[in-house]
Order: structure tokens, then sequence, then C-alpha cells
């Protein structure tokens, strides 16, 4: 519970925030073109199904290139399920992604909506064998914010992503680990915070 206020709490403070900028800033807040850059963020990820693996903390980098309205990235990510086995150990999560930005969305500089496909590997589950590593896949529907800055020259953006994930899972889990309640289908809503640098 505890969690999950402050969880609620870190929302409205960043939405907060996005609301408080002047108009002017957010009208001069045009993307950069034909540049490449990196990206790094923390992301928090709840489960809409049933699974042990209700929420997790994670962090990830990415690296993309920005056209005029589009941009592709490739995104490498990891994620903590703190007891994510219910027994107290926690269960890991390593994958990479792809993604598609397209901007600007109702003419809002800086706004995108994001598509995406990803895999990703569940592992360290106590029993320690190969076979309890399992695979998923992830198809990702989403948009957020980039928030372009210069600071002495130096060029970098504050990004939100609010993302949400429809993806399958291997069935062999239920049949090897039936205190997990992990069905073949699951939705997950992922959001993230993050620093974009253009080079």
């Amino acid at each position: 519970m505890k969690n999950k206020i402050i969880y609620l709490f870190l929302v409205k403070f960043i939405f907060g925030f996005v609301c408080i900028l002047p108009v002017s800033v957010m009208a001069d807040n045009d993307m950069w073109t034909d540049k490449k850059y990196v990206f790094a963020f923390g992301n928090k990820r709840i489960a809409n199904d049933d699974s042990d693996l209700d929420e997790t903390m994670g962090w990830g980098v990415g690296f993309g290139y920005f056209l005029d309205k589009w941009s592709v990235e490739t995104v490498f990510h990891g994620e903590v399920a703190q007891d994510g086995n219910a027994d107290g150990s926690d269960a890991k999560i390593n994958g990479i992604s792809m993604h598609v930005l397209k901007f600007p969305i109702d003419s809002v500089p800086g706004v995108f909506a994001k598509l995406g496909f990803g895999i990703a590997e569940y592992s360290d589950f106590p029993t320690a064998t190969n076979d309890d590593d399992y695979l998923v896949t992830q198809f990702k529907l989403g948009g957020g914010y980039i928030h372009k800055m210069l600071i002495n020259d130096f060029e970098l953006g504050i990004r939100f992503d609010a993302t949400y994930i429809y993806g399958t899972r291997e069935e062999r889990l239920n049949a090897q680990r039936n205190d997990i309640n992990s069905p073949h289908f699951y939705r997950d809503m992922n959001y993230s915070l993050g620093a974009v640098i253009p080079f």
C-alpha cells in the first residue's frame, strides 16, 4: 500500500510539472531531426493479471534515430520483481525491444505515440534449473512526452512514457511451477521516466 501511495504521488508530480510549463516553452519544443540519440530511464511495471509478478521496478538504455516526424529505437531493459517467487526471493526479467515513435500528436510538439515489440526472459527462480527460465513476447502500444532543453549549449530531453503491454508466456511454466499462477496471455502497464541525449 505504501509503495502505491508513493507511486501515485510520483505520477501526480510529473504531470503537475508538465502542466505548469509555459505554453511558449512547449511551443518551442520541436524535436531534433537527423540525429542519433541515447537515453536511459527507470521504470515501474504493474501487472493486470493475477501473477505473483504483480509489480516490478526496472531500468533501461536505448539507442535511436530522430527523423522529421518519426523515431526508431532499440531498447535494452531489465527489471526486478521483489518477492517475485512468493517466497521472499526476487525474480529477474531481462529483454530487448524495438519501438517506433510518431511525432507530434494533436500538433503538440514533444508528444508522441509509440508502437513496439519485444522479447524478454524471466529467470532466477528458486528451483535453479535452466528449465525454469522462460521466454515472453511483448506487443507494446503507448505514448509519452519529450521536453527538449538546452543547458549551456548541452542538448538533452526529459522523457516520460506510458505503455500498455500485451504479451504471451510459455505455458510450460504452469506445468513445472504450480505456485506461480502465470497465464499464457498477460497485460501490463509500464511507466518510465528518463533522459534523452542527442548526438
